[in-house]
């Protein structure tokens, strides 16, 4: 179902629970309609619009964040993609063979995140053949002056970042598909719910002190993860571990009990 049919679909529930409130209107007794009571059905609604706000804020939130450190992550790839290939430019045609290879490398990927038959994009692959490839033509050069040996360790340190960039990114996403399954796991046994869903409402990236010098603490993700189900509610703070230690779903936890 496309946006245009929900939204069609949101807008008849809204309008005619509208119309249906007009007619409730003339049909109760009038002491439904004192004072009192429609002071506690705005009270009411009050409730449910700042909890309504708040879960959308928190979406929103964990949206951008999550687009923000995708996009960054793109950008400076790419960045570095073009200072390597103008690099290899400068070195001489002895790199003309690792610039096509490279430009196949970043075909390969981009057709990989953006495919353009299929409705679903495919994930970064955390090894790939020709990316080894291309790290191994550039250190297979053989410079012939100073100035083709400062190019060549440039290109060799600019495809390590580049390497290491696309891991991080692909290490994020694992991270969130990880604690997006590890709460959902625990909310499907905790509310007595299988079919239980679960999502993202927030995350953040914290470095732990470092008390010994010769040794620096990974840094640890922590999500706060919404799951529902079975007329249920319940939210959990899952940590994860960079380096792909695995998460653990703890912390407070609050759960609602919704009406039947």
């Amino acid at each position: 179902m496309n946006a245009l049919a929900v939204s069609a679909v949101v807008f008849a529930c809204v309008f005619g629970g509208a119309l249906v409130g007009f007619w409730l209107r003339t049909v109760l007794p009038d002491g439904h309609l004192s004072p009192a009571s429609r002071d506690l059905v705005k009270l009411g609604m009050g409730t449910i619009a700042t909890m309504t706000a708040l879960v959308l804020g928190l979406l929103v939130a964990s949206a951008k964040n999550s687009y923000d450190s995708e996009s960054r992550g793109l950008t400076e790839m790419a960045a570095k993609v073009i200072l390597l290939d103008r690099i290899l430019a400068h070195y001489g045609p002895e790199a003309q063979e690792s610039r096509d290879l490279l430009k196949v490398v970043i075909a390969g990927t981009i057709e990989r995140i953006w495919p353009k038959r299929g409705s679903h994009p495919q994930e970064l692959e955390r090894t790939g053949s020709r990316a080894d490839l291309l790290y191994d033509t550039l250190e297979q050069l053989v410079p012939k002056n100073d100035v083709q040996r400062g190019l060549q360790s440039r290109a060799l340190s600019i495809a390590t970042d580049i390497a290491q960039t696309r891991l991080l990114m692909i290490e994020e996403d694992e991270m969130q598909s990880d604690a997006t399954h590890v709460a959902q796991r625990r909310g499907a046994f905790e509310l007595n719910c299988p079919a239980a869903t679960a999502t993202i409402l927030s995350k953040e990236m914290i470095q732990t002190p470092i008390t010994n010098p010769r040794w620096a603490p990974p840094e640890r993700a922590e999500y706060t993860v919404g799951v529902s189900g079975c007329d249920k509610r319940a939210t959990y703070l899952v940590v994860c571990a960079a380096g792909g230690t695995g998460c653990v779903a703890g912390g407070a936890r609050s759960e609602i009990q919704g009406g039947k």
